[in-house]
C-alpha cells in the first residue's frame, strides 16, 4: 500500500475527493464506492478493468490529509476466486503501475495542493 500525503484539508471527505477523481478519471475508469467487504479497506475504487484497480482511503491524522492506495481486483467475485498471492504474481506489476498513475494524479491536482 502506498500512502501519499497531500497539503492539510480537514473539510476533505472521502466523497468529495471521490468527486475529483471522478472528473479526472470518469473518462477513462470506474470510479465507485466498493462492495461490502472492500469498505473496511477502501472509501472508493479506481476501477481499469475487472481485474484491475486501487483502493483509495482517505486518511485525515491530526494536522495531515493523506491518501492510501492499494491495487486490487475490483470484482467481487474474481477477488474472491483469485485473492492472495495467486492475484499478486499475476497482476502485481499491473496494480502498481496503476497506484503510480493514481498517485500521480493527487500530487499534481490543485484540489489537493
Amino acid at each position: 500500500m502506498a500512502i501519499v500525503f497531500v497539503a492539510h484539508h480537514p473539510e476533505l471527505t472521502a466523497e468529495s475527493a471521490m468527486e475529483v477523481f471522478r472528473r479526472h478519471f470518469g473518462d477513462r475508469y470506474d470510479v465507485y464506492k466498493p462492495w461490502l467487504f472492500g469498505r473496511l479497506f477502501a472509501n472508493f475504487v479506481v476501477k481499469k478493468s475487472a481485474w484491475i484497480g486501487v483502493g483509495v482511503q482517505l486518511k485525515q491524522w491530526g494536522e495531515e490529509t493523506a491518501f492510501g492506495l492499494g491495487g486490487m481486483v475490483p470484482s467481487p467475485i474474481l477477488d474472491l476466486l483469485f485473492m492472495g498471492p495467486i492475484a499478486d504474481t499475476f497482476l502485481g506489476r499491473r496494480w502498481k503501475a496503476m497506484e503510480e498513475e493514481v498517485s500521480s494524479f493527487i500530487e499534481n491536482a490543485e484540489e489537493f495542493k
